[in-house]
């Protein structure tokens, strides 16, 4: 398959070797009428996973595109594992899957490009998924069940500064999403950063159907440096929603939406223990924070906000 293709994975490994094999047998099973690769990333692991990789890379050429890391990219913290990750990319679309999750479902590339390819103005399909541990039994988490549930369709960006509900694994963005000027300056680049900002330029699409197992593993980043993690996610979050109230990105929205995304903000900040919104928002509904402040009040109430939440 010597063709560009349509469809980039991203997958990045670290010590994943009880796993790996689950994930790329996802990635070489699926079934597509276009091209597609997977890029590999082994981010220097003390275990075998490299040597896993390899062994997929030299059965399937074609597909698996393997990068080797001489020392950690991760732990230097500065931007320069997304960079590498997007500098490889050649695809229209980009695909996500981190090497301890798997796809379960062949046809999740070919479905999700065939609702790209309709709208222009769709930039990114995700879908539904399961749970499991690490010895990829069922499990059910409460909040991924309400995720599963209550997924949104869309223009979700305001909903999404409420909760994340995007799962990397299921993504299918837009390749353009990884060179706005927005994405390029968001502070970390995290599967959040990249979800918010298709949303923030177009149409999300959610696929009920579950394509895929997210792994509960206790070596994972988010368990190992969850604090860390947390600290990050949530200056993504402030920079997005700052964004968007200050220049709406130059994007068509009725003030009307712009107002939806405010309220979703300030719901959002709530949970951040700023206690002095709580009992205005608790007797409000989405459009009265507009009419009781007017929008350009709202803004500044905003400011006063992510002042009180920025470190």
């Amino acid at each position: 398959m010597t063709d560009t293709p349509v469809v980039t994975i991203q997958c990045l490994v670290y010590n994943h070797e009880p796993y790996l094999r689950q994930c790329l047998d996802g990635f070489v099973m699926q079934k597509t009428n276009f091209p597609y690769e997977a890029i590999v990333h082994d981010d220097c692991s003390t275990d075998q996973s490299a040597a896993i990789i390899r062994e997929y890379a030299e059965k399937y050429p074609d597909i698996i595109k393997p990068i080797y890391e001489s020392e950690n990219q991760y732990s230097k913290k500065d931007g320069r594992l997304a960079e590498i990750m997007n500098e490889h990319t050649r695809g229209k679309y980009v695909a996500f899957c981190e090497g301890d999750d798997y796809w379960t479902d062949p046809y999740k590339l070919q479905k999700q490009v065939e609702i790209l390819e309709k709208d222009d103005n769709i930039t990114m399909v995700y879908t539904g998924f399961n749970t499991v541990d690490f010895n990829s039994k069922p499990i059910i988490r409460p909040n991924h069940e309400y995720i599963k549930q209550h997924a949104p369709s869309g223009d979700i960006f305001g909903v999404l500064m409420e909760r994340n509900y995007v799962m990397t694994l299921t993504m299918c963005i837009r390749r353009e999403i990884l060179h706005t000027d927005s994405y390029l300056q968001s502070p970390f680049k995290y599967d959040y950063t990249v979800a918010c900002d298709a949303a923030l330029h177009g149409k999300v699409i959610f696929l009920p159907a579950e394509t895929g197992c997210y792994r509960k593993n206790p070596d994972s980043i988010m368990n190992t440096s969850g604090k860390e993690v947390g600290q990050h996610l949530l200056q993504v979050f402030r920079y997005y929603a700052l964004l968007f109230v200050t220049t709406a990105t130059g994007m068509t929205r009725s003030r009307y939406k712009r107002i939806q995304v405010i309220h979703h903000i300030l719901k959002f900040i709530i949970q951040c223990d700023v206690p002095f919104l709580h009992t205005f928002l608790k007797k409000s509904h989405s459009t009265i924070p507009y009419f009781v402040f007017g929008y350009a009040k709202l803004t500044r109430l905003f400011r006063r906000v992510y002042n009180k939440i920025a470190p």
